[in-house]
């Protein structure tokens, strides 16, 4: 069969590509974190870790809303310089 990866390829390949799927995996999650892309999504986590919901009358921000509060917050910071 032409073009057919070699068996012996395949074995050192399939670790080494897995790796590096890995590492970028971890490399977006952290500058999303960083960036705070997913900062939505860690809200959403937190309030469902203290059992907040809509029965408690406390209604969770939806995203646009969360992120126009988010950013006005991040721009009222002072800042150095």
């Amino acid at each position: 069969m032409a073009g057919a990866i070699p068996m012996s390829i395949r074995r050192i390949l399939g670790p080494v590509l897995g790796h590096m799927a890995r590492c970028w995996a971890i490399c977006r999650s952290r500058l999303r974190e960083w960036s705070g892309d997913d900062a939505y999504e860690r809200y959403l986590a937190e309030h469902r870790d203290h059992g907040h919901s809509l029965k408690d009358g406390h209604a969770l921000l939806d995203r646009r809303e969360f992120y126009r509060q988010y950013f006005d917050r991040r721009g009222k910071r002072p800042r150095c310089c």
